[in-house]
């Protein structure tokens, strides 16, 4: 018996194609058949041997990124729009927000997070404990932070610093503890610049911008002023001020000035307390608040100082609201006494807000909240009070009082109020901005 086998066919051969294309892989597979072979006699069987070749090419293609047109806008605390639809571009799928806004000339500042880059400040933006800076992409809250979004043509970004302790968001703050905050930061900005170049003297009213500058660093606050043009803009500088012709209440303002301006007060501190050690244990001046001050900062000390604290309060009352709340606001962080408060904060003038304003300094002073329900008049709190009656929602200003006008005493004395009363409930502190 014969065995004849034919093969009909070549399995096991491999078949490789090369593209000439960038970056193109072609891949071919190889599917054959069994083999199955009968034999029989005298019989030829013929082994089908079909090979089947599938073949999967797959491109891989370098494509450079699209360029995009996006916006940028920025509000800040105040509401001051700090960018208005600003232009960028960028490259589509980009997450490069933050750097294209630096790289416009407006920086930006942070700190990395195990959530990405958190922002503090954008161009400027006032920087609070309180508050965040807001990420919205094409009007909708953004599900990721500003470093991590992938840019689109056309896309419009909105940054806005915004309150997080909100009632709503369960917080502490209500819509007049965040206005507060509008209108302080407003004036820090806008208004205050124009107080100072506007100030003939350390002596005028503006001492009470002096002492709001000072309770803001003393207590960390993220506020910057430029003390060089503060000192140009003062008509009268107190580099030549001769601290021998100082007198009353020019002590504490010539003190509140130097320190908001970073002068040297080593020399100051040598006249004040031989001033301080001199004082008649019968003074009782209505100015006494002004001198006694300083000794706190400065760290003098003097025999005369517990007499001095017990008369000026005590003097005070023969000048009534205004007097005895500069007496406390002064007098409070020498702990002399056993102070407590007393009816007069609840009492509400109708002719002057000057009296309003330095009783929120010291409801500071005890580190007592005046929005609290006890001290409420006609169901309305002291906070509440002042906006109702000199805030001007147009320029998110108070208004200068109208009897004084021409001067700016009740308006300064209206913001000293409003940032004691922030300073306490920010910090839960006791707030001396007299001392």
């Amino acid at each position: 018996m014969k065995k004849k086998i034919l093969l009909l066919g070549l399995a096991g051969a491999s078949i490789i194609s090369l593209a000439s294309c960038k970056n193109e892989r072609t891949t071919t597979t190889i599917k054959t058949n069994p083999v199955v072979t009968t034999t029989s006699a005298n019989t030829t069987t013929a082994i089908d041997t079909t090979t089947a070749i599938n073949t999967t090419t797959t491109v891989e293609t370098t494509t450079e990124a699209k360029e995009i047109t996006y916006t940028v806008s920025l509000k800040d605390i105040d509401g001051e729009v700090l960018l208005d639809n600003l232009e960028l571009t960028s490259k589509e799928g980009s997450k490069s927000i933050l750097s294209d806004i630096e790289a416009a000339g407006y920086p930006v500042t942070g700190y990395e997070t195990d959530y990405g880059f958190y922002v503090t400040s954008i161009a400027g933006s006032i920087v609070d404990s309180n508050y965040y800076v807001a990420f919205k992409v094409n009007g909708e809250e953004a599900s990721v932070g500003a470093s991590s979004y992938e840019l689109k043509d056309g896309d419009h970004i909105d940054f806005e610093v915004q309150c997080f302790n909100v009632v709503d968001f369960g917080g502490a703050f209500d819509e007049t503890d965040v206005l507060v905050d509008k209108i302080i930061y407003s004036y820090l900005k806008n208004y205050m610049p124009t107080l100072i170049a506007n100030d003939q003297t350390y002596a005028s009213s503006d001492y009470w911008t002096y002492m709001t500058i000072n309770a803001l660093t003393d207590n960390l606050y993220d506020f910057s002023y430029d003390q060089a043009i503060i000192k140009a803009d003062l008509k009268d500088s107190i580099e030549n001020v001769d601290l021998s012709t100082l007198s009353g209440a020019n002590y504490g303002k010539y003190y509140w000035t130097a320190k908001a301006l970073g002068y040297d007060l080593s020399s100051f501190k040598e006249v004040y307390q031989a001033h301080i050690d001199s004082i008649s244990t019968e003074y009782k001046q209505y100015v006494t608040p002004f001198e006694v001050a300083p000794a706190y900062g400065l760290g003098v000390t003097s025999d005369n100082l517990t007499t001095l604290v017990k008369d000026a309060l005590m003097a005070s009352t023969q000048y009534g609201i205004d007097a005895l709340a500069w007496q406390v606001a002064s007098l409070a962080p020498y702990n002399k006494y056993n102070y407590t408060m007393v009816n007069f904060l609840n009492t509400r003038s109708e002719s002057s807000c000057t009296s309003n304003a330095l009783q929120l300094i010291d409801f500071a002073a005890f580190n007592v909240n005046p929005r609290d329900e006890q001290y409420e008049v006609d169901g309305v709190d002291l906070i509440e009070y002042i906006i109702a009656n000199f805030y001007d929602e147009e320029t998110n200003l108070v208004k200068v009082y109208p009897t004084d006008e021409g001067t700016n005493m009740s308006t300064n004395q209206i913001y000293a109020g409003l940032v004691a009363y922030k300073i306490s409930r920010d910090k839960q502190k006791a707030v001396y901005l007299f001392a």
